[in-house]
């Protein structure tokens, strides 16, 4: 006899909604795994705040166009989904980690003919760069917190 639950459960169901990048999908109660969900919400704050500070617009600016430096944790896996592709779509490119994939996916094969300006070589290099030193930081500080335990 089957059990009755409250909420719905995950039944195994393959799911065809994805958060675009992580390859990460949506199960069919709607919720990521939790481990998915965590990588999500730590992967993704470097990502958006190398995003957030490469852009060279204002505050005002990224605001409207609702740009921000990392996810809202209470948000429901649906909403993040949302949040998270509509990023992804506009400004997939300078995430280095999602760059080719990004590029295979918008360009369609346009990647050869397109030919980015030394600046454009420059900046990328630059986020780049930006986007290794927030993760050192970020190894640093977790190492450093886990020396000062005990």
């Amino acid at each position: 006899m089957k059990r009755k639950y409250l909420t719905k459960r995950y039944d195994g169901t393959p799911s065809r909604i994805k958060f675009l990048g992580f390859d990460f999908y949506i199960q069919c109660n709607e919720k990521l795994s939790r481990k998915n969900r965590e990588t999500l919400l730590t992967k993704s704050e470097n990502y958006l705040g190398s995003i957030y500070h490469s852009l060279p617009i204002s505050l005002d600016e990224k605001i409207n166009k609702g740009i921000s430096s990392e996810l809202d944790c209470s948000l429901t896996d649906m909403e993040l989904l949302g949040e998270w592709n509509s990023i992804y779509e506009r400004y997939g490119y300078l995430i280095p980690d999602f760059k080719d994939k990004w590029e295979k996916k918008f360009l369609k094969g346009d990647t050869k003919s397109y030919k980015p300006s030394n600046d454009e070589k420059f900046e990328s290099k630059i986020n780049e760069l930006e986007f290794r030193i927030r993760q050192l930081e970020l190894q640093l500080g977790k190492k450093r917190y886990v020396e000062n335990m005990g």
